[in-house]
């Protein structure tokens, strides 16, 4: 994983936007094993190519920007292969770096540089994005992986052009997130021109008329899911795993197939925020405390402490040989406020209040500093695991339900449909910006590509079996989860971020203010 930021100035003589510095310095942030930058001048155009490296393979460290060895190219890869179409491609070996593979075959075809960027990244499966910098061809190649599961922006302002993984403060200008439909082209001084590649989009298959018989599949879910987490959590180098963990459903299952997969401690990392507005309201009404009896006592005791303690203890429970820890990070009002701007930051160009209370959670989660059995504690995991995409992919929101309400298990495809395919322009962008900003990588299961083809493959009651009660979300997921004796995490329902860790909603001039309404000028 790393930062990329790259400047173009069409006038060689153009000064750097005084913001450019806090660009770099974002950058730097996302990968402190290495820091370093290219530069040069192609027919009066001055650029920069600047990249961190935060190393998670390979037997070495290797700088970045990557130049081939005639000095014409120059490649900052931000991307994790995880598989590929090609059961011998040299990419899914982890003792060598992936991006020194990329740039070894650009070389080799430095002719035809669209059709190996085309052929290599359509066969492959896992995050990236990448900036190209062709000084032989005065031109920028640049992307994102189909699913945006890697941040990059661009914007033009003054005379200049950027790209870089997050913006900085104090930036006159709107970044807008690189499309995923396509990877890019730019010769330098003219706009962007698309170039087509192959994307496998999914198409959900129709309802079924008979009940479909869950428990013969949970088997099929448990292996593709597990085989997963596997990859996103072996053959690592020297990397610590982390987990966000509500103590819910998507979550605790993947904390228990890790165990079955990684024999070091997991971080399970827990936020929860004091909130004055809730704290406020539970003192005001006359059976306080709500939801829990040592709220407000307790302002930390918000509904994703309770599930995360108690998944936390049926896991200790049922891996008595495995270190967890169950990392309780605890978020003061005045703290909030105190790091309100640099959040902004990380999270722009979204800028809704909902965006703001599930990236301000995200943000210190990310930085990992709580207490583990009372005692301060900073985890030192470099892989996150995220539950992200069993939502979208299991029918796991509310709308969801109403969608089938409205119109069967016909609506509900549909509404499932819409989610899959715009899970690229949702939120991964953004969730990326915010929690690579401490140094760690963020990784995916329910979205590898496997996990994605076999759910789509099933009709829609094979998944989520609404006649059943109102656990009748993400079913087959709560299967699976009761088959693990996760029995706790199988009964809970589903909580928005937001909610359950009370970083929705901070202060009494934000109590009526809806989800979508802008928090602040992006």
């Amino acid at each position: 994983m790393c930062g990329i930021a790259l400047g173009v100035w069409h006038h060689d003589d153009t000064q750097p936007h005084d913001a450019w510095a806090s660009v770099i310095n974002q950058i730097q942030r996302r990968g402190r094993d290495a820091c370093d930058s290219v530069a040069g001048t192609q027919n009066g155009t001055r650029w920069e190519l600047h990249a961190s490296v935060l190393c998670l393979r390979g037997k070495e460290l290797t700088p970045q920007p990557i130049t081939s060895q005639d000095g014409h190219l120059h490649l900052a890869w931000n991307g994790q292969i995880f598989s590929s179409e090609h059961e011998d491609d040299p990419l899914l070996d982890m003792e060598k770096n992936d991006g020194a593979i990329i740039m070894t075959r650009l070389e080799e075809h430095a002719d035809q540089i669209p059709d190996v960027l085309v052929s290599t990244l359509s066969a492959v499966d896992g995050p990236y994005a990448f900036v190209l910098v062709d000084t032989r061809n005065t031109c920028v190649y640049y992307g994102r992986d189909p699913l945006g599961r890697r941040s990059l922006l661009h914007t033009t302002t003054h005379g200049a052009w950027h790209l870089a993984s997050v913006s900085g403060a104090a930036w006159e200008t709107h970044w807008k997130e690189v499309d995923c439909d396509a990877l890019w082209q730019v010769t330098l001084g003219q706009a962007p021109v698309r170039i087509p590649r192959h994307i496998s989009r999914f198409f959900l298959r129709a309802p079924c008329d008979d009940v479909p018989d869950h428990a013969a599949l949970v088997p099929d879910l448990h292996a593709v899911l597990s085989e997963s987490v596997r990859q996103r959590v072996q053959e690592t180098r020297r990397a610590r795993i982390g987990l966000l963990f509500s103590g819910g459903l998507d979550c605790t299952v993947l904390a228990a197939l890790a165990a079955q997969h990684y024999a070091g401690p997991i971080d399970l990392i827990n936020v929860s925020f004091e909130n004055p507005r809730a704290i406020a309201a539970a003192w005001a009404v006359a059976e306080a405390p709500v939801e829990h009896d040592t709220f407000p006592a307790d302002p930390y005791a918000v509904p994703d402490r309770v599930t995360a303690r108690e998944s936390y203890a049926q896991l200790a429970q049922l891996y008595p040989m495995h270190a967890f820890r169950l990392v309780q990070v605890n978020v003061p009002y005045a703290e909030y406020v105190s790091y309100l701007d640099t959040v902004q930051v990380l999270m722009t160009p979204q800028a809704s209040v909902m965006d703001l209370s599930i990236a301000a959670a995200l943000f210190f989660a990310s930085r990992g500093e709580g207490y583990v059995d009372g005692v301060p504690y900073k985890t030192d995991a470099r892989i996150l695991l995220s539950g992200l995409g069993a939502d979208e992919l299991l029918a796991g929101y509310a709308r969801h339900r109403q969608a089938w309400r409205r119109g069967g298990y016909d609506a509900l495809t549909k509404e499932l449909q819409m989610d899959l395919d715009r899970i690229p322009t949702r939120n991964l962008g953004r969730d990326d910006r915010v929690l690579s900003s401490h140094n760690r990588e963020v990784r995916y299961p329910y979205l590898a590509r496997k996990v994605v083809a076999y759910l789509a493959s099933l009709p829609v009651q094979a998944k989520a079996y609404f006649e059943l009660d109102e656990l009748g979300d993400k079913y087959l997921l709560r299967c699976l989860a009761t088959q693990l004796g996760l029995t706790h995490a199988a009964q809970l329902p589903k909580r928005a971020i937001q909610f359950g860790t009370r970083s929705a909603k901070m202060d009494a001039a934000g109590a009526h203010a809806k989800g979508t309404a802008q928090a602040f000028a992006p």
